[in-house]
């Protein structure tokens, strides 16, 4: 078909420019030693743009001929073009590409629901998403090519050339008749699409995506300079892996899905957000070219029927043009927030591996809630075990974001709250029996299972001494450590003293510490001796020492067996057996306070740990 061909034509060669102009201006940043964070802030502000212009962009694309729309867009890039080569800023040119490109996606994507019936949306999309990431591919390679070959003002001048034929293609792009003039009411309409039981599950699926893309196109550049060695022209090159991997699922996913079962691919989400979090374990070049193209059939299968059917919604609700320009909002709104969340995790120092898990993650976990919303039931385990996970970045956000701005009682609040919603992810509940604790004192209690920390901050926010080798746990360790605990390298009599005078000098400053004197975790009912040697810490201070009782129990009041964190037992695999396992009861049995003044360590390692001793077998004869 003649326009299909012509708009397929102009679409090629629009975001072919697209692709190249954005290495170009890569490139243009890296000359001019623009900081780290600009980078990003190339998509940035062309998505302010999108997201500030979108109330109007489906009303000028809906009240001209949608060929002509495409024509002027491609125009006005052109002359952005020609500008980025006389020397404008590559943030302003964008900024203006942005501007005009505002209009661009609601006239592609509409013209198809006035050319083509509906039963032909999900191919004809697919062609569109096959164009498109052969121009990635190709606009990628281009962007590469003429920065290896030439200069980056020169490359910019022949990437206006693309954007002429690009024109040319647009003005064969015959007017459907569908011009509709009157002012649409866009913040209705956004309404109106995000109600729709079908238009709000396909938007919030494309949304998500195209966000995360948005951060990717970078993430993967900066990711294969830095873990697999490559240039920026290498670099760029991997993108179009990716590209790859997606035509081949768009031109599988029309073969075999029609616009009514495009609900079915939505549990394919998941395996994205699996294939971004398993980035973090590549360093070979061709493991990671495998993986960024399974990466890329995944997304076109997901997509594709997802575009289709939100047009074939869009085109019953709406007119056509609007309820793009509604999905463009909505998709550049998120894409903004992401790599707003991006570049500041690169301002902060955040590392790579864990900014790529982080957008992982949140894949797995927001499609886990869009299948939910669609009345879907994935199992119930990988949903908590989600918001475990989603809870821990959350956490981490905190502590990066926050904690620099706000003082240490505040810090105790958010770390009290958040250890709250640790054990409620979890079903744990807290008890408190005894004594009252006080605000500036060393805190000692039985060590039964890694939730005791957040137990006690539950109830009792303090500082924590761990063990080394928990600050080389993924994700927890990087948290804890975010969060001021003090760790303490085993065996090294330097060291242990380091972390004595650190702990005195905070328990002098007004702090709570707690640690676990036994120095590992045991069953329940087995009480092991307690070092020690922090017990000094206290004494050098002069602050009170008040041991905890620590115990779970279930419905019963037996001993919880699926808490308690032995040797031979893994993270995930006590992790597993809380979530799996029947609701827990912990139990703290606060203890009368001890005076330091003239007594030594021993004496109060003996002394608080008879205190637990007598208060965990009074709880066992209970």
């Amino acid at each position: 078909m003649k326009p299909l061909r012509a708009l397929l034509g102009a679409q090629f060669c629009t975001s072919l420019a697209d692709n190249a102009l954005l290495i170009v201006a890569i490139g243009l940043l890296a000359e001019r030693a623009a900081a780290a964070w600009m980078t990003p802030a190339l998509r940035i502000s062309l998505y302010l743009a999108y997201v500030a212009l979108a109330p109007w962009a489906g009303l000028l694309a809906d009240a001209m001929p949608k060929g002509r729309v495409m024509l002027l867009a491609n125009v006005v890039k052109l002359g952005a073009c020609l500008l980025l080569a006389a020397g404008l800023h590559p943030l302003l040119a964008f900024g203006a590409v942005g501007v005009i490109g505002v209009t661009y996606g609601p006239a592609k994507y509409g013209i198809l629901a006035e050319l083509l019936p509906t039963d032909q949306l999900v191919k004809a999309n697919a062609w569109i998403e096959i164009s498109t990431v052969a121009s990635i591919i190709g606009g990628t390679a281009l962007g590469g090519v003429l920065l290896a070959m030439t200069s980056a003002h020169a490359a910019s001048m022949a990437i206006a050339g693309v954007y002429a034929i690009a024109a040319l293609a647009s003005a064969a792009i015959p007017a459907t008749g569908a011009v509709r003039p009157e002012r649409a009411r866009f913040w209705r309409e956004l309404g109106v699409l995000w109600r729709d039981p079908a238009g709000k599950i396909s938007l919030a699926v494309t949304t998500l995506f195209w966000a995360v893309a948005a951060a990717l196109q970078f993430l993967v550049i900066q990711w294969a300079g830095a873990v697999l060695g490559l240039s920026l022209p290498q670099s760029a090159l991997m993108q179009c892996v990716l590209a790859v991997g997606m035509v081949g699922g768009s031109a599988a996913v029309a073969r075999y899905v029609a616009t009514a079962g495009a609900m079915k691919v939505l549990p394919a989400g998941l395996a994205l957000g699996a294939a971004i979090l398993a980035m973090t374990q590549v360093e070979a070049l061709w493991l990671a070219c495998a993986l960024l193209l399974v990466t890329g059939v995944v997304a076109g299968i997901v997509l594709v029927p997802m575009n289709a059917l939100l047009q074939q919604r869009g085109e019953a609700l709406m007119a056509p043009g609007v309820s793009i320009a509604v999905q463009s909002f909505s998709e550049n709104l998120a894409s903004l927030a992401l790599l707003g969340v991006y570049a500041a995790a690169l301002a902060l120092g955040a590392p790579l591996r864990a900014i790529i898990a982080g957008f992982g993650v949140l894949v797995i976990g927001l499609m886990l809630a869009i299948m939910r919303w669609h009345g879907l039931r994935p199992v119930r385990l990988a949903w908590r075990f989600l918001c475990v996970i989603l809870h821990i970045f959350t956490g981490l956000a905190t502590c990066l974001l926050v904690f620099p701005w706000i003082g240490a009682g505040a810090r105790m609040d958010h770390i009290r709250r958040w250890s709250n919603r640790v054990l409620r992810t979890f079903g744990v509940t807290v008890e408190l029996a005894g004594a009252s604790v006080l605000p500036n004192v060393l805190l000692v209690a039985n060590h039964i299972s890694w939730v005791d920390v957040f137990v006690i901050n539950a109830r009792f926010p303090s500082r924590f001494v761990a063990k080394s080798e928990v600050r080389r746990w993924p994700l927890i360790g990087t948290l804890s450590a975010l969060a001021g605990t003090l760790y303490v390298a085993r065996g090294s009599r330097g060291d242990l003293r380091r972390a004595i005078g650190e702990l005195a000098r905070g328990l002098r400053a007004g702090e709570r510490v707690a640690c676990f004197p036994e120095g590992t975790s045991a069953a329940q009912g087995d009480l092991q001796p307690f070092h020690a040697n922090l017990f000094e810490a206290a004494i050098e201070a002069g602050a009170p020492v008040q041991a905890i009782a620590v115990s779970y129990v279930d419905a019963k009041g037996a001993p919880h067996r699926s808490v308690e964190y032995l040797i031979d037992t893994s993270l995930g695999e006590s992790m597993l057996a809380m979530l799996t396992g029947a609701p827990i009861r912990a139990r703290l049995h606060v203890l009368p306070a001890l005076a330091v003044e003239g007594a030594d360590r021993r004496a109060l390692a003996l002394r608080s740990h008879a205190q637990v001793g007598a208060a965990l077998a009074q709880g066992n004869a209970a």
